[in-house]
């Protein structure tokens, strides 16, 4: 590998809710903490940290990130951004719930974007996108120049069957599709990669064995909720989604997917990786966002970078392919072995601080709500008991009893 290019400069952002018990995944927390890992080795520079809405809204991600940030001690720059209410989820539930609730979200994010890539040299900050990826979107409209300015941009997202999208993408298909019409270099990782790798209760044995001061300790409790939930409500969706020749982990049986981990390692250690180039895209909605339409994509071509003299896949694809495509990477080493340096990275991180108490996030508006609509059915069915009472006393013919003090009267 080329020496010179193999620390990577990151931006990442990110939309953290590991340490929130109603977040939906922990898989984010769990790559900031690698990236600081990948610092440590020499592997890569984190430039900056945005955060936006996704597995949460922006007031639970942004306190997740800051005590992430507390704990893990990462002196990163540290910036709000996006929330739900400037995204088109797809669910009219997170809609509804958006109006709700307020999230202060911040141009912050992408103005940081905009500066980071500014005070680099050109073509050399890598924004990850691990979230929605509406930060980077605006910032590209603020700074159109930004798409000959940063190296590339890593979204985790897409799909490739043309089927139901990913949780990011269909919170904001159109930041996402902003991004794919630019002149960024793009690399998608879509479900169909980042179910090649699962995270098991075994490996979580492995995990709790780690030194007692590793941050990851403070997000087992979530990892080993997911490794319960996610297999009955993700894992038989996304195995019906697979490819040809590529098949999902074996694990999605008992684990979850580390969906961030896996775009994290693409984006920093290319030789883990095979690479193909593809045409990409997120077709309009007929009426407006957001709408539940699917990605559009074609094989291209596969990228020999093994017989290259980089290791690096993505000067390649800047060469060798024509607009609209992105580069979709594949698993070329056993799965066990990705496990394994996920592990490694994880367990090297250390923290300090008092011991981390998971944010309740929406359980006690839920629990409110539960209370409320328990005390509904409660009146609804007595007010229903006592009409039925009423009804049947009405239509009940006299007792015998009067019937007989009438006779005696006649």
């Amino acid at each position: 590998m080329d020496q010179s290019r193999s620390r990577r400069q990151l931006w990442i952002d990110a939309d953290p809710s590991g340490l929130v018990w109603t977040g939906l995944d922990c898989d984010d927390d769990l790559a900031i903490l690698a990236a600081q890992g990948l610092e440590a080795t020499g592997e890569a520079t984190v430039a900056g940290l945005s955060i936006c809405a996704g597995n949460a809204p922006l007031l639970h991600t942004w306190e997740n990130a800051k005590t992430l940030q507390s704990v893990a001690q990462f002196h990163w720059n540290l910036s709000k951004g996006a929330g739900w209410n400037t995204m088109q989820p797809a669910w009219t539930s997170l809609r509804l719930l958006a109006r709700c609730i307020d999230e202060e979200e911040s141009s912050d994010a992408a103005e940081a974007i905009i500066r980071a890539a500014a005070a680099l040299p050109a073509r050399s900050l890598t924004v990850l996108c691990l979230g929605p990826p509406s930060n980077l979107a605006r910032a590209l409209r603020r700074a159109p120049w930004l798409a000959e300015r940063l190296e590339m941009a890593v979204l985790m997202g897409g799909e490739l069957t043309q089927s139901r999208l990913d949780l990011n993408f269909m919170t904001d298909r159109e930041a996402a599709r902003v991004i794919l019409a630019s002149s960024l270099p793009t690399m998608l990782v879509p479900i169909q990669t980042c179910a090649q790798v699962a995270v098991t209760p075994a490996w979580l044995r492995r995990l709790e064995e780690c030194p007692p001061r590793a941050v990851a300790h403070r997000i087992l409790p979530k990892m080993w909720l997911q490794t319960w939930v996610m297999p009955k409500l993700v894992n038989r969706r996304v195995k019906a989604q697979t490819l040809p020749g590529r098949p999902t982990s074996s694990g999605l049986q008992s684990g979850f997917i580390p969906w961030d981990l896996v775009a994290l390692l693409a984006a920093s250690r290319p030789h883990l990786f095979s690479w193909e180039s593809w045409a990409v895209e997120l077709p309009s909605c007929e009426r407006r966002e957001p709408c539940d339409g699917t990605m559009r994509s074609t094989l291209l071509l596969h990228l020999d970078t093994e017989s290259n003299a980089s290791d690096d896949p993505f000067a390649t694809f800047a060469r060798t392919s024509p607009a609209n495509a992105a580069l979709i990477p594949w698993l070329r080493v056993e799965e066990g072995a990705v496990l394994e340096q996920m592990l490694e990275l994880l367990c090297s991180v250390h923290g300090s601080g008092p011991e981390t108490r998971l944010q309740l996030g929406f359980i006690p508006q839920l629990s409110l709500a539960a209370l409320m609509i328990l005390a509904a059915i409660v009146l609804t069915a007595r007010v229903c008991v006592s009409l039925c009472t009423r009804l049947v006393s009405r239509m009940s013919p006299p007792s015998s009893h009067g019937a007989s003090k009438q006779d005696k009267k006649d």
